[in-house]
């Protein structure tokens, strides 16, 4: 059996090259979960199961607006959402990190910087964008969870690309607005190296998807990192005495974003199921997928008055898979008002709801209240494992106790009182990305825009 298209999407069905696309999409999902998987005694790929695994079941849900985020604010939700509104270019200063994610994008050639490409900085595995009208009034939020490697595969069939932007996206879409015009490079901070795209090369970072988000373009937001972070967790760490809870956990292992809600919620899984003695795999196919938006969140104010939403289903419609072919997978949705639904005379619209008491100003608010998830098969009887030594020690930061950093599992957390933030907080990304080749390509394999062969 093949791995799937993630929520068993039928994109791959409409291309000429099919059957390439799928086993090319096989290919790339098996090679992810075997890497190196003789280094990881309790975790299994679904498809050579050691013994029967048990039917899978979700992860803990975990909301959709950066939780690092909010707990660098104080928990203010709208203040949150402002600062993770639009989208920033490669190489700023990342407002939920507050470091640098990533350098610019530079031609491999000349070296020079590559205007343009931008990345959302919303790292739960769920972006969105924001739509307004001409008087700045929200008209609708569209979220995505797609995976970039999956677009990455699509990408070599030009043609179905183009199609699936334009029906997802916008008619004006063009071909040569999605696939590189050079060879580039840049430094991502989230794979420790650089990453390089030939000319013709699908573009992630593409007007596009900016504009419509159409999949996940965070560094951190990949199937890969999914991947790496179940295999991971599937250890069992300490130094001494195991460690089993969290953030010492996640520190610990250093699997995941020790602030995020998503890494330390899979993490913690994995985890515990590696504890009990058991294998974990994730279920095939491989996605992080909305779950549902919270129902009693939400109303519309009408002046002074607060009329509680009933029929959120209305409001948060799934876009894909479609309607129809949903089952517990979706990795595209739409909130907005429905047609027909007044306030004052004339059709209500997003800025016209309030979510947790809060009237929408952004669409992290309603961020804040979309849940994930993933799935997993668990199977008795792995092997016991010598503990993995600590990577790291987790402590309030001094300046911000809610805000977790890390330091060395041998030294102290700093008093409370110490001035200004953690050193371990700070990283330095390269200015130019170095070694970098051509190449060396972090890319589906296969011909580029050529097409398939």
């Amino acid at each position: 059996m093949p791995y799937d298209a993630p929520a068993n999407l039928d994109d791959f069905d409409r291309s000429q090259f099919a059957d390439q696309l799928r086993q090319i999409w096989h290919n790339d999902m098996s090679g992810r979960v075997n890497a190196s998987l003789e280094s990881f005694p309790a975790f299994f790929d679904v498809f050579d199961p050691p013994v029967a695994i048990d039917a899978a079941v979700a992860a803990p849900e975990w909301s959709g607006l950066p939780r690092t985020m909010k707990r660098r604010v104080q928990g203010d939700v709208v203040e949150a959402a402002r600062l993770l509104e639009e989208p920033i270019a490669m190489g700023e200063v990342d407002p939920v990190a507050a470091i640098r994610l990533t350098s610019e994008f530079r031609e491999v050639q000349s070296g020079q910087v590559v205007i343009g490409p931008k990345y959302r900085p919303q790292d739960e595995y769920l972006e969105w964008v924001t739509r307004r009208d001409a008087a700045g009034r929200i008209t609708e939020v569209v979220f995505t969870a797609e995976g970039p490697e999956y677009w990455q595969c699509i990408a070599l069939d030009p043609e179905l690309l183009v199609k699936l932007y334009r029906e997802i996206i916008s008619s004006s879409v063009n071909v040569n607005d999605l696939y590189f015009d050079r060879d580039v490079c840049y430094f991502n901070g989230n794979q420790g190296g650089p990453v390089c795209y030939r000319r013709d090369d699908y573009n992630p970072y593409n007007k596009w998807n900016m504009l419509g988000a159409l999949h996940l373009t965070q560094p951190a937001n990949t199937l890969g990192a999914e991947i790496n972070l179940a295999k991971n967790a599937s250890l069992r760490y300490g130094d001494g005495a195991e460690v089993t809870t969290d953030p010492q956990l996640v520190a610990c292992g250093g699997y995941g974003g020790i602030n995020r809600m998503s890494d330390p919620t899979i993490g913690f899984v994995v985890n515990s199921a590696a504890r009990s003695g058991k294998f974990v795999a994730l279920r095939n196919p491989i996605g992080l997928y909305i779950s549902h938006v919270e129902q009693d969140k939400f109303a519309l104010k009408d002046g002074q008055d607060i009329i509680p939403i009933t029929n959120i289903d209305d409001y948060f419609v799934t876009l894909r898979p479609r309607r129809d072919q949903v089952s517990d997978m979706i990795v595209r949705a739409r909130f907005r008002v429905p047609a027909g639904v007044e306030l004052g005379g004339r059709q209500a619209t997003v800025s016209d709801v309030t979510a947790n008491g809060e009237t929408i100003k952004f669409g992290g608010q309603i961020a804040d209240h979309v849940l994930l998830r993933l799935f997993a098969h668990t199977a008795p009887g792995a092997p016991q494992q010598i503990l993995t030594g600590c990577s790291a020690k987790a402590c309030p930061t001094p300046s911000n106790p809610n805000l977790i950093t890390t330091v060395p599992p041998d030294q102290e957390c700093p008093p409370l009182d110490a001035a200004g933030p953690l050193l371990a907080d700070a990283a330095t990304l390269p200015s130019k990305p170095t070694g970098a080749d051509p190449a060396t390509l972090v890319r589906m394999r296969g011909s580029g825009r050529g097409g398939m062969s």
